[in-house]
């Protein structure tokens, strides 16, 4: 049970934070909120900032899924890596805007590029305290 509801928190933080910084593009564009389609697309300086945004998002999503999880940080981030892959990018498939499901696949890819930087650092995190009480 702990280890759904880590893989669930580290999800919903990704996809509540990403929402916000969305919103704050929208507002600050002052344009209607859309969050899906052509119609949602920013300037290509916003949209690089949003896909960093994605990426840390990614990391920051995957180090709370191990750290709530406690124990096998490779399970739950593939665990996290397969909710994105189901939750997001399906989804984006099956719309019947036509060209949206490459929209979508960058931003997936991102996060799933962050999900793999967040492994690496939780992994040399857990090798380095492994080694300082193996000094002690």
């Amino acid at each position: 049970m702990k280890s759904i509801l880590a893989i669930c928190a580290g999800f919903m933080t990704m996809i509540i934070l990403e929402g916000f910084a969305r919103i704050i593009i929208a507002f600050y564009h002052r344009e209607d909120l859309v969050f899906s389609g052509l119609q949602s697309l920013p300037s290509i300086t916003w949209i690089i900032v949003l896909l960093l945004v994605i990426l840390l998002l990614g990391i920051f999503g995957t180090l709370l899924t191990t750290t709530l999880a406690g124990f096998d940080p490779l399970k739950h981030t593939v665990s996290l890596a397969s909710l994105v892959l189901i939750l997001r990018f399906i989804p984006a498939l099956l719309r019947a805007e036509q060209y949206t499901y490459l929209l979508t696949l960058l931003p997936v890819t991102i996060s799933l590029i962050g999900i793999f930087i967040g492994f690496v650092i939780k992994s040399r995190l857990i090798n380095s305290n492994s080694e300082v009480k193996d000094i002690k």
